[in-house]
């Protein structure tokens, strides 16, 4: 890609260091702005690690819930159980 001169505007090779009219520093061309596509990228990927991190704590909470009512369902289940046999040991 030919870069211009930015005093005398004259169209120099790619790669040239001075202009050939004028002997100007000439600027190297410009580069696509990876920068820009890298932060996108970064940030995409931070927010992607970070919704994954809050589904998995999510998902853990909700394994923990289903586990207390679980067993405060057994531990129900087990007084009801203990209070039958009471009533029937009781009547005798």
């Amino acid at each position: 890609m030919a870069t211009t001169c930015l005093r005398c505007k004259q169209e120099n090779p790619a790669g040239a260091k001075f202009c050939a009219r004028c002997g100007s520093p000439v600027p190297p061309p410009p580069q696509p702005d990876e920068t820009l596509s890298g932060e996108i990228s970064s940030d995409f990927h931070r927010l992607y690690r970070g919704a994954k991190r809050c589904i998995g704590k999510a998902a853990a909470l909700a394994y923990g819930a289903l586990r207390v009512i679980l067993v405060l369902s057994a531990v129900v289940i087990l007084l009801a159980i203990i209070g039958v046999l009471i009533e029937v040991i009781s009547r005798r």
